[in-house]
């Protein structure tokens, strides 16, 4: 007889090295089908619960506990400490206990659950509509300017209006592997720059008002302004490591006003990425056989950048070319000359043309048979003659 068991909270593990998410999830799964918690393990900060390693820096909403994995000689002690080596009663515990406070702390709906208290016939007229107008939620109030600035005239907000808009990019097509799908709102946790890459990627082809955070290991956090086209890093870039064991990507809808006020420009981050920390290959929406074309000079004022990747751009503004035609054409490796195809790409100043695929191979028919390959002399070739077909 199957039982199916609903889980009430969740755990994310964020940050945890193989081992200890290992002897996590074990018990976790054990305690869940054992019916002594019932939480849900994740592997994002967008949960209840979130289980990382005692060095870790976390930046968690005041609803969520934060519990850490310290060693045995910790002098810290708390209902949310695990100590090493983990044990079943421990992780156990520790779940109880963030069960009691996320019930303790829990707010009260906001409205209740629909209650029948009888039969009331409704009439039309001018009483429920008033009703329906009392009801309905007040809209939010517009966003009032500095008086500082408004006192200045409709010309200068026209033209703060204009810097803050997003630079026009020429559209792109949609790239294959890539979900147009929600972005905002989502969580991605990758193992490597390639992994985000693709939620980047995305989320600017979407084109959806977007702000994101980048939790990486040991690093500063990247704060992203999507519609700002500006980002935000203490020791950009050389606090960013190439090859970071994990990364976290946290998308939401960008609010009226949540803009950051300052930054660096966005290309610059997708430059980095594009040019220095996917590797030595193509991205992974890019293939080999791509023919790829420049539509709009980059700023190069703001990009870190050498007389090979000028070199590359013109020959890119010239013509269709494949990573490798720009790489023979250039004189450069190839893992440079697909670096700027993955930034220029992520920057939106592509056009790319792809290969068609190649039509199926049908099996001509054999003589005398009228199907496929099917000898005269096989039962279906005699089922056939008997039909009269």
């Amino acid at each position: 007889m199957l039982a199916f068991v609903k889980a009430r909270y969740t755990v994310g593990l964020i940050g945890l090295d193989i081992v200890d998410r290992a002897k996590v999830n074990i018990i976790l799964e054990k305690a869940f089908a054992d019916g002594e918690a019932s939480w849900l393990a994740l592997y994002n900060d967008s949960c209840d619960l979130i289980i990382t390693s005692g060095n870790l820096p976390v930046e968690a909403m005041d609803e969520q506990i934060v519990a850490r994995i310290v060693d045995a000689d910790c002098p810290d002690d708390g209902p949310f400490l695990l100590r090493r080596p983990l044990s079943h009663e421990a992780i156990v515990s520790l779940l109880r206990n963030a069960e009691a406070q996320l019930d303790s702390s829990a707010p009260a709906p906001e409205y209740g659950r629909l209650k029948v208290t009888g039969v009331t016939e409704v009439q039309p007229g001018e009483e429920r509509a008033v009703e329906m107008a009392e009801a309905a939620p007040a809209a939010a109030p517009a966003p009032q300017m500095h008086p500082q600035f408004a006192a200045l005239g409709p010309s200068y907000q026209q033209q703060i209006a204009a810097q803050q808009a997003p630079r026009p990019y020429p559209p792109t097509q949609a790239q294959r592997g890539v979900a147009a799908s929600a972005n905002a709102g989502s969580e991605t946790v990758g193992e490597s720059w390639a992994d985000i890459s693709i939620a980047l990627y995305s989320i600017l082809q979407t084109r959806v008002p977007t702000m994101a955070r980048i939790n990486l290991p040991h690093a500063e956090s990247i704060l992203i302004d999507f519609p700002g086209r500006r980002f935000q890093c203490a020791g950009f870039p050389d606090s960013i490591p190439l090859q970071p064991h994990q990364v976290v990507l946290r998308a939401t809808l960008a609010q009226p006003g949540q803009g950051l006020p300052q930054g660096q420009p966005l290309e610059r981050l997708l430059w980095f990425i594009g040019t220095r920390a996917l590797g030595a290959g193509l991205a992974p929406w890019l293939c080999a056989e791509d023919r790829c074309r420049l539509v709009q000079w980059p700023n190069f004022t703001v990009l870190d950048h050498s007389i090979d990747h000028m070199r590359m751009t013109a020959a890119m503004g010239n013509g269709l070319l494949t990573a490798e035609e720009l790489s023979l054409l250039s004189g450069v490796p190839f893992q440079k000359a697909a670096g700027i195809l993955n930034a220029f790409s992520l920057m939106g100043l592509l056009h790319i043309e792809r290969q068609p695929a190649p039509a199926p191979r049908v099996p001509a028919p054999v003589a005398g048979t009228g199907v496929g390959t099917r000898s005269s002399g096989s039962l279906f070739g005699k089922l056939i003659r008997k039909m009269g077909l």
